[in-house]
């Protein structure tokens, strides 16, 4: 193996309970319904030591998803350096739109940004309509 390339000892995909999103596409489970977004039981300092490399064997790549867009969770940003502070892989699947999140990812120190992986959904046909692309 390469020097530097990660072999997670795990991989964890999770659900990130929030149903808000930035697009109203047509064909969307999402669409026209008014959704509260879940509720973390725990506070995002206690789902960090909960996903501590140690309780892993090491590193894990973890991979997450929300009903709506995921980068819209108010906690995010917290989280994620939390994650990548471990030596945790990230990545989240977002619909692409652009978000003060995507700012704030870009502004992370380069080491913690090496981790960081953010997958695209494509959503042409809303983009389009909205006139965002």
């Amino acid at each position: 193996m390469r020097k530097g390339i990660l072999k997670p000892s795990k991989i964890i995909w999770a659900w990130i309970p929030i149903a808000q999103c930035n697009l109203n596409c047509s064909y969307c489970y999402n669409q026209g319904k008014k959704r509260k977004n879940g509720v973390f039981n725990y506070s995002v300092k206690h789902i960090l030591e909960c996903l501590k490399p140690e309780r892993f064997g090491g590193p894990v790549f973890f991979a997450a998803v929300a009903s709506g867009e995921t980068l819209l969770w108010d906690e995010i940003i917290e989280f994620t350096k939390g994650m990548l502070s471990y030596g945790h892989v990230v990545s989240y699947t977002s619909n692409g739109v652009y978000t003060p999140t995507l700012e704030k990812f870009c502004n992370f120190p380069e080491k913690l940004k090496s981790g960081l992986e953010i997958d695209l959904s494509l959503h042409y046909h809303e983009l389009k309509r909205t006139k965002k692309t």
